[in-house]
């Protein structure tokens, strides 16, 4: 690794804001591996008082650990409820890159967020903020599917809580990834999972804006935290890229409670077609009019 400088502590710090099931930590890995050294990434920062410890923040290692993502990450442990003490060897350690995650958060809020650059993170030469976003219909699908059940007219109450109550998350980001607001403040590169899951070319136009190496090592990998895919879980592990992620909306465009969803939130199907281009068919949206 290579500091330009002794006062840098990171030469890389990644922010990375996302929904869950958004295909978040199959981009996080692949970033992860494209650097020369494992990296040291926090999952879910602490947030106290509208401030932001990266480091006090939950752990992915375990998911990680025995998979091929494994070497790509420093081993840490949750340290959420550390000793300072113990937690500032870590903190002053020089790093390639140190990456934290804003999951399922308000990114209208961010600005309200403060944080002790020069104790908790030190200075970066390099600072990025990612948005990840995927389209409204995959997004909802995904974040609806619950394995346990086969018949698709059922959605258990929960899950589709969880839909309905971040919609006006997936809205915020997406307003943002359009570029119709301006919270992020580091140098800001907007990833469409969708684009990024079929396309090499954007793959690589991404690499490039980091200024590291194009990598596919990780693409074919299925993250294991919270059981993999919605739908597919682990089996596609190592044969990835064959997943069916872009038709996921399919498995319930004939269920009464997803339509209902889009049909009392339109603003958001207008988002999604600017972002990502027209994905369900035109006898699906006839049913949200009718």
């Amino acid at each position: 690794m290579k500091i330009s400088q002794q006062d840098y502590r990171n030469k890389y710090e990644i922010r990375v804001f996302h929904m869950p099931r958004s295909g978040s930590l199959a981009i996080k890995q692949w970033i992860a591996s494209m650097f020369d050294e494992p990296i040291y990434f926090f999952n879910w920062p602490l947030y106290t008082h509208l401030r932001i410890d990266p480091f006090k923040a939950g752990k992915i290692w375990k998911g990680l650990k025995g998979t091929p993502a494994e070497k790509f990450f420093v081993p840490l442990p949750n340290m959420t409820h550390w000793d300072e003490k113990d937690i500032e060897p870590i903190r002053l350690k020089q790093k390639e890159c140190l990456m934290y995650c804003h999951e399922n958060y308000d990114i209208r809020d961010i600005k309200n967020l403060s944080v002790d650059r020069d104790v908790n993170i030190g200075k970066s030469e390099f600072r990025f903020d990612i948005l990840i976003l995927r389209d409204i219909f995959n997004w909802v699908a995904s974040t609806i599917m619950d394995r346990g059940f086969q018949d698709s007219s059922i959605i258990r109450a929960s899950y589709y809580k969880h839909a309905v109550q971040r919609i006006w998350k997936w809205k915020a980001c997406a307003i943002e990834f359009l570029g119709e607001s301006k919270y992020l403040e580091n140098e800001k590169i907007c990833i469409s999972f969708n684009k990024w899951f079929v396309d090499e070319e954007y793959r690589i136009s991404i690499t490039n804006k980091l200024g590291l190496k194009y990598s596919t090592v990780t693409l074919d990998d299925v993250p294991r935290t919270r059981r993999g895919s919605s739908f597919d879980g682990l089996i596609y592990d190592g044969r990835a890229r064959e997943m069916d992620c872009l038709n996921r909306w399919k498995v319930f465009r004939d269920n009464i409670l997803y339509q209902e969803l889009f049909k009392k939130n339109k603003d958001i199907i207008e988002l999604s077609d600017r972002i990502f281009g027209k994905v369900v068919d035109e006898d699906f949206i006839s049913k949200l009019e009718s």
